[in-house]
């Protein structure tokens, strides 16, 4: 009977454990979805002045926002220019 209610518990502090990591997880999924940086890259060509705008700005109404307690939407642009000053050797400023 003891030996019962122990395993319940158990079984109990493992789901809470798994249900926190699981939202936890989609919870970054969600804020930074997967893009193809290949299409940003496409899209801006050599306009990198346009580009370098758009990620800040997507920065700033995102940063806003999680100040705020609200939803975030990323639409890739900040990651993706990011990740190609990174592939260029360009230093973060």
């Amino acid at each position: 009977m003891i030996v019962s209610i122990i395993i319940l518990i158990l079984l109990g502090i493992s789901f809470a454990i798994i249900f926190a990591c699981a939202k936890a997880s989609l919870a970054k999924k969600e804020k930074y979805p997967k893009v193809n940086c290949m299409d940003f890259t496409e899209e801006y060509g050599e306009r990198m002045d346009l580009w370098e705008n758009d990620a800040v700005l997507e920065y700033k109404v995102n940063n806003l926002a999680v100040q705020k307690g609200e939803e975030t939407h990323y639409s890739g642009a900040m990651q993706c220019f990011c990740s190609h000053q990174k592939e260029q050797g360009i230093p973060n400023d």
